[in-house]
């Protein structure tokens, strides 16, 4: 009877342990999968705060160190505004815009892109170095864009050597070479790439005379020649005065061989 109880008893002890050792295998399991738990959570929250957090532009001066959000741009040639608008959509802030159109100086005034003491309404030639320290002082330019004028490169115009507005290009530069931006850009239509400039010089200013005397009859007689068409109306001697003067262009070219090419 004493073995028995005995026996009892111990098999009683074998399930307690067992039941011990479960209970605590369960129990530092639980602890684990908590722990695992807790580890995921402050992950994702370290990321989900981390995306909140904008990275701050650090810009070292010779003084100091400032803290600044804001990339800045100056725009020559702003037109109406589509290329300004989409800088300003994309967080830029505006320093200065420039056009010698009064009416895309209002529109952008009209539509809140620009304010009364950011624009310059003259020709790019009249922009010195006093003027854009009067307008933007010291301020670090980001980005200076500039769409120079392109109808004398475009392949839909009669690109015209001579075209005083070619040589804008060398007004955009000298701004460049003023306001030291981190970036330059300046658009244009793909045609400038094979456009030929020639320098200033006596010879060049006769041609460019008679060369633009040419041109603008030929705009003239194109937009008749266009009428007629349109009207039903016989239009064969003003092709043929304009396929003439199409010819003397290409003498007062052949003039210029000897010239130094401005690139």
């Amino acid at each position: 009877m004493t073995d028995l109880l005995l026996n009892n008893q111990l098999i009683i002890n074998k399930f307690l342990l067992f039941q011990f050792r479960k209970n605590k295998f369960f129990k530092k399991k639980i602890e684990l999968n908590n722990m695992y738990n807790n580890t995921i959570m402050n992950s994702k929250m370290k990321k989900h705060t981390s995306k909140k957090n904008k990275p701050i532009l650090i810009i070292e001066n010779d003084s100091d160190c400032e803290e600044n959000n804001e990339l800045t741009i100056v725009e020559t040639f702003v037109g109406a505004g589509g290329a300004h608008l989409g800088f300003k959509n994309a967080g830029y802030k505006s320093l200065l815009v420039n056009d010698i159109d009064k009416d895309t100086i209002d529109t952008l005034l009209l539509n809140k892109v620009i304010s009364e003491d950011q624009y310059l309404l003259c020709p790019i030639e009249d922009i010195t170095q006093e003027i854009l320290l009067s307008k933007i002082g010291n301020k670090k330019v980001d980005v200076l864009f500039g769409g120079i004028v392109c109808k004398g490169f475009s392949l839909a115009g009669v690109r015209n050597p001579f075209d005083p507005r070619n040589y804008l290009y060398k007004h955009q530069l000298r701004l460049v070479d003023m306001l030291r931006p981190k970036v330059s850009v300046i658009e244009n239509v793909t045609a400038i790439k094979n456009m030929i400039l020639y320098i200033n010089c006596e010879e060049t200013i006769k041609t460019f005379e008679d060369y633009t005397k040419l041109s603008d009859s030929n705009k003239l007689l194109n937009g008749e020649k266009s009428s007629k068409r349109k009207n039903g109306e016989d239009y064969i001697e003003l092709n043929l005065t304009i396929n003439k003067n199409k010819k003397k262009w290409k003498n007062y070219l052949k003039i210029l061989i000897n010239i130094s090419i401005v690139f």
